[in-house]
This record gives C-alpha cells, sequence and structure tokens, in this order.
C-alpha cells in the first residue's frame, strides 16, 4: 500500500530478498508511474520541481492531473498564481477542476488523444523557441486538434520564464518528457498519490503492477498473498479473488476479508507512525509521531524483522517502534 515509510519500504524490499526471493512485489499505487520515473532518468538537462517552483511558477502544463481531489493544495497554488500573475495553465487529459473555470486550454478531452496533443505541443514550443514560429495549422490537422488553441498554448508557455509541468498517472512516459524538454527550465513535478508511494517506487526497484500480481496469482494456483500496509479490498481483490489462498494482512484498517485472513496483524496508524518520507518535490521528509490513541499497532519493521528472525535476517528497524 502507499502509506509506507522509507524505512518500512526498505524493511518489505530485505525481507522479500531473504525469505521469499521469487515473489512479486506488486504497488497498490504507483506502479503507473514506473515508466514515467525511467524516462526522466534517461533525459537530461531536466529538473524536478520544487514547492517554490510550483508558487513561483508563470505557466502549468498539467498532463494527466486531478489536483482537485489528490493535491487540492496545488490547486490552490495555482489558482493563485493565475489570479495574481495571469499564469497560463494548458491541460492534456485528467479530469476537469476548479482550474478549468478559469482561462485553463484544455487541449486533449480524449485518452487516446493525448500522446498526439503532447507531442505536437512540444514540437511547436520548440519550433517558436527556435524560429519564432510554426505551422499551427498543419501541426494542429495533423494531430485532430483546434489549431487557435495549440498556438495559444505553444505561445504562451514558449513565452513563459518559470513554467511547470506536473504529470499524473498513467501518462505516455515519452511524449510527456517531450513536452517538459520544450519548457524551459525543463521542471516537472510526478503526482503521486500517496504520500509514501515515491519511497516504495524508489526503494522496491521492479515492482508490478496489480495487474500483474493477478497474472502471476492465477499461474500459481497455490501461492500466497500478504498484503502489506493495505486491506485486500483496498487492492482490488475479492472473496473469490482469494478463495482457497492462504493470505496475511498487516494493515492499520480492518475490513470483511482481512478479519478472514490467516494472519492479521494491526500496524501503526499514520499519525502514529515515526520515520522519514519522500515528498513530490523529491526530499525526504521526517514523519514525527502525532497524539496517540488507543489503538494497539506495531511497526511493519519490527514486525517483518521477527518473522525472519529464525533466518538471521538483518531486516532495518524502526528504534521507535514498538
Amino acid at each position: 500500500g502507499p502509506a509506507l515509510t522509507l524505512q518500512e519500504a526498505r524493511a518489505l524490499k530485505d525481507y522479500a530478498a531473504l525469505c521469499t526471493p521469487k515473489a512479486v512485489i506488486t504497488a497498490v499505487e504507483g506502479a503507473e508511474f514506473l515508466p514515467l520515473m525511467a524516462e526522466a532518468a534517461t533525459r537530461e538537462g531536466l529538473h524536478r520541481a520544487s514547492y517554490a517552483d510550483i508558487c513561483q511558477g508563470d505557466a502549468y502544463l498539467l498532463i494527466g492531473t486531478d489536483t482537485d481531489e489528490e493535491q487540492p493544495v496545488l490547486t490552490s497554488w495555482i489558482r493563485r498564481a493565475a489570479r495574481h500573475k495571469n499564469a497560463a495553465l494548458v491541460r492534456i487529459g485528467g479530469a476537469e477542476s476548479i482550474l478549468d473555470k478559469g482561462e485553463t486550454i484544455n487541449l486533449s478531452a480524449l485518452p487516446e488523444d493525448e500522446e498526439k496533443a503532447l507531442k505536437t505541443l512540444a514540437e511547436a514550443v520548440e519550433a517558436l523557441k527556435l524560429k519564432g514560429g510554426a505551422d499551427f495549422a498543419g501541426l494542429a490537422e495533423g494531430a485532430g486538434l483546434d489549431p487557435e488553441k495549440m498556438e495559444r498554448a505553444a505561445r504562451l508557455l514558449a513565452a513563459a520564464s518559470r513554467p511547470v509541468a506536473l504529470i499524473g498517472p498513467g501518462m505516455p512516459a515519452e511524449a510527456s518528457f517531450d513536452a517538459v524538454k520544450a519548457l524551459n527550465g525543463g521542471r516537472y513535478m510526478l503526482l503521486f498519490r500517496g504520500a509514501g508511494t515515491a519511497a516504495l517506487l524508489s526503494v522496491i526497484e521492479g515492482a508490478a503492477s496489480l495487474a500483474a500480481g493477478r497474472e502471476a496469482l492465477r499461474k500459481e494456483p497455490s501461492a500466497g498473498v500478504i498484503f502489506v500496509g493495505t486491506t485486500p479490498e483496498e487492492a482490488g481483490y475479492t472473496a473469490a479473488d482469494l478463495a482457497g489462498r492462504k493470505y496475511a494482512v498487516l494493515s492499520d484498517r480492518s475490513s470483511p476479508l482481512s478479519e478472514k485472513a490467516g494472519v492479521l496483524m494491526p500496524l501503526l496508524p499514520w499519525t502514529e507512525k515515526e520515520g522519514t518520507m519522500v515528498s513530490l518535490e523529491g526530499r525526504e521528509l521526517t514523519i514525527n509521531r502525532g497524539p496517540l490513541s488507543k489503538k494497539t499497532g506495531s511497526h511493519i519493521c519490527a514486525i517483518l524483522a521477527s518473522a525472519a528472525l529464525p533466518l538471521g535476517a538483518p531486516i532495518p528497524s524502526n528504534p521507535t517502534a514498538r
């Protein structure tokens, strides 16, 4: 699940390597970012945007985002920039939002048009920066876009001195970063939903999608399942999926399927954890334990370390675990 600290992600990785080396580790949320992260690693001259960049931006390229639902603070900052600095807003894909009530230019309303729109926009912006003009009508016709909207969007982004691209899950990686490269400064931010998703994906290389996990289970009828930091329902599993299988649940939340698990271990809720996490801008932040409730849970690091003791496991344990 996404609510993991860096320490928990490392403990899960070490436990899997020691005790279940052939296990398929799937991410409930975030696997759709893996192609984007891999593509970003191959690009030179691009920079992961900070929160300061978001606040100081004078243009925003929203690629498959849903900030209203997932990052409302970012919506507030972008609205403020649009209101006070006339910051340009260009959207390709994603959900309609409060931002669409302003002067947002929506280039692509259909998912199948997103890649074409991104590549065409990148080409137009590059042409404007290099030559001062472009064949907007020809480019728009080839991509099935509105020529007027595309020209306006390209000119606004090319003229911006501190533009930022915000990228949501599942967007075409190559086309998205072609668009980022065309922007002055090459600033981008991947909009993970869960607080611990970035940490999980950065620590556990090769984390698979839920679909890959289901396929692995289909091929191995006797394989068991361990749900870590999530419930079976949150991971999209039903009673039929788990019929006849042994499974364990390590979560701070309960659910009907969790109660039927062979092993059920309550975890500390997010507000009672201590450790570190990675923010959207890539910085490692400290989590301080908040007011303690009456819940009695364990820390995942301690649970995995105890489970691996017979094998002499060097599983890292959080010093504040209980």
